[in-house]
């Protein structure tokens, strides 16, 4: 449960929005400001209604209160001493939360702790406070939080000019001034940062503006402090300049502790994954110090990672780390620890010669190197939990996202990870990706073919790229043309080749299943065999001539590495593009009798199941190569 108000008041449940009227999330508002503190039914009516009540007005808020309990789920409104209490954690609450990291960010010692803790702090706001709502009592609370947030904004600032960032700051200070023209702290810092940018003539343009505004608005001179800060830019006082750091914004100054920012470029037109980039940012909110990002080979992974990160720089001051791991890459083996640690130091700056040989000392090094700043590191494309666990920071303000094809449930268990997982998109992310890279206007020229395409890469961002790149590079080929090699299932995966091993799609799904073993890639093939887009766990194992207690324990590794989904309990899919793989391997592989004897079982179990033969009875199958017989159960 998610609750905002420094924007709309909105509670969201699972990530979904709570749909209320403004009478409830008037009451609720209420709540929210006082989250752990009773509130008497009176104080409920007078802020409602701000002193003239209906009739009945206690009863209608009993029914508020009541109908609030259902939607939001069984969140706690406790009746107490006459009133009730939002039996929450405060921090539950963007406003609440927006105060606590303000205050721990003036308590912070560290400029860069300090710095990300203010970032943070200001990205909660998205909007007027309560701006769907106008009621006196939150009007002036709205006062007051828009008060803090500005002075928030202020003292952020003072420590980004104090380290150099005027470059940064300006467009967010020329905003700033243009809502606040008669604010003179603001005033200062643009002047300053304007100046330090080297341009003095508009830092003193603006000192004559607002000079201008407080005499015939206020009948006032500027305030002694800005006056002095105006006669020191007039004579150019070299105490203004930069501090030594911004001259190498690489470096800070020592100059042997580099401010990495080596993050891949921003993907263009990023499209849909709303859910899962809120999700990110409420990781971010709660600092949690481990986010594992899974999903299947060309589900988008990295795009999202990287496009998040983008978007959320301002929140680790001290720089951010990229590294692709190269778990799964068919055309790299993948880092070692070791390797992976040498990398990330030497993005950090320290000197080939002076980082140390084991694993246990560059590990160290590179924890110490963090510690106390607030960096990101973004472990791309990681193998395993093993891989991983050496290259994460100390929980000291530092956040890690890792993203690979497997779950990482061991990141998961023993580091408490938090797992965000990436299916591929729906219908319409599936066309905007399509519009973004072909344009509307070529969409809607063929709509049946667009439909054909949707339908064949069904929702791979990856599959979808690779045919609007065919696509964008022969503006004259009919989409139609394409449409069709997709719907042909022998040249289907032909039509999404590439000349690139990491963006051709056999590569990228060759790549999960190199990693698997033999008889996990068996069953694999075996399910490449089944027509339909799902199998229950009795038809896999009939199909696989093995006990329903082994082949469960394959579909769960299978399910592991992503190129299976348990859809419901005892039921699997196997997505669109990988069955396709799958049987192109198993025709390639295995041999024709064991082909036949494949489907053979699966047309025995599926007609006995039509002709309705109980399924729970015990078969003979050969298990492996020797001539012992087991019995294993096939159901349905």
């Amino acid at each position: 449960m998610e609750f905002v108000i420094l924007g709309g008041v909105e509670a969201r449940v699972g990530g979904r929005r709570v749909d209320l009227h403004a009478r409830q999330r008037g009451v609720l508002a209420i709540l929210l400001v006082e989250a752990g503190r009773r509130v008497t039914v009176d104080d409920l009516v007078d802020r409602l209604w701000d002193g003239a009540p209906p009739r009945a007005s206690r009863e209608t808020i009993y029914t508020y209160l009541s109908r609030l309990r259902h939607l939001l789920g069984g969140v706690p409104i406790v009746r107490t001493g006459g009133g009730y209490v939002l039996d929450i954690e405060p921090t539950a609450v963007d406003m609440h939360r927006f105060q606590h990291l303000v205050s721990e960010a003036r308590a912070a010692d560290d400029a860069g702790a300090s710095i990300g803790l203010w970032n943070r702090a200001l990205a909660l706001w998205r909007g007027e406070p309560f701006k769907d709502l106008d009621l006196p009592w939150l009007n002036g609370v709205r006062d007051t939080l828009v008060n803090q947030h500005l002075s928030a904004f202020l003292d952020r600032n003072d420590l980004w000019l104090r380290r150099g960032d005027h470059d940064r700051l300006l467009p967010e200070l020329a905003t700033a001034a243009a809502a606040h023209p008669l604010n003179e702290r603001l005033a200062g810092q643009l002047m300053l940062a304007l100046y330090r940018s080297g341009r003095q003539a508009d830092a003193l343009a603006h000192y004559t503006r607002l000079r201008q505004r407080l005499v015939e608005q206020l009948g006032c001179d500027p305030s002694p402090a800005l006056q002095h800060l105006h006669r020191r830019l007039l004579g150019a006082d070299s105490s203004l300049a930069p501090p030594d750091e911004a001259m190498s914004p690489q470096m800070l100054s020592s100059g042997t502790h580099v401010v990495p920012a080596n993050l891949p470029l921003d993907p263009p037109g990023f499209v849909g994954r709303r859910n899962e980039m809120d999700l990110l940012d409420r990781l971010l909110a709660v600092q949690a110090p481990v986010v594992a990002v899974s999903g299947s080979g060309g589900v988008g992974k990295t795009t999202l990672a990287v496009h998040w990160a983008h978007q959320n720089r301002d929140a680790f001051p001290d720089g951010q780390l990229y590294l692709d791991l190269r778990g799964f890459d068919p055309a790299s083996p993948a880092l070692d620890p070791s390797q992976a640690l040498q990398a990330l130091l030497e993005l950090l700056g320290v000197p080939a010669e002076r980082i140390p040989t084991s694993v246990e000392a560059r590990m160290g090094h590179y924890r110490s190197r963090l510690a106390g700043k607030r960096v990101l590191v973004l472990l791309d494309n990681a193998r395993d939990a093993a891989q991983v666990r050496p290259l994460l920071p100390s929980r000291s303000g530092s956040m890690a996202v890792v993203t690979s094809r497997s779950t990482l449930t061991g990141l998961i268990v023993a580091e408490g990870a938090r797992p965000v997982s990436l299916d591929v998109l729906d219908e319409d992310e599936a066309r905007q990706l399509l519009a973004a890279r072909l344009g509307a206007e070529r969409l809607s020229s063929e709509p049946r073919a667009v439909t054909e395409i949707l339908a064949a890469c069904a929702g791979l961002p990856l599959a979808l790229a690779i045919a609007a790149a065919r696509a964008a590079t022969s503006p004259g080929f009919p989409l139609l043309a394409i449409a069709r090699d997709l719907a042909d299932t022998p040249r289907q995966l032909d039509t999404l080749a590439t000349q690139d091993l990491t963006t051709d799609i056999r590569a990228v799904f060759s790549a999960s299943y190199q990693a698997l073993r033999p008889q996990t890639a068996r069953l694999f093939r075996i399910l490449g065999l089944c027509p339909g887009p799902d199998i229950s766990l009795d038809a896999a194992a009939c199909m696989a001539a093995m006990p329903v207690e082994r082949v469960a324990r394959l579909c769960a590794e299978l399910a592991e590495a992503r190129l299976l989904a348990e859809s419901v309990p005892g039921r699997y899919t196997l997505p669109y593009l990988a069955r396709s793989y799958a049987g192109e391997l198993a025709r390639s592989v295995d041999s024709e009798p064991e082909l036949h004897a494949v489907r053979a079982r699966m047309i025995g179990y599926y007609t006995s199941i039509e002709h309705g033969a109980a399924p729970q009875h015990s078969v003979m199958a050969v298990i492996g190569t020797g001539s012992a017989t087991h019995p294993f159960r096939c159901g349905q």
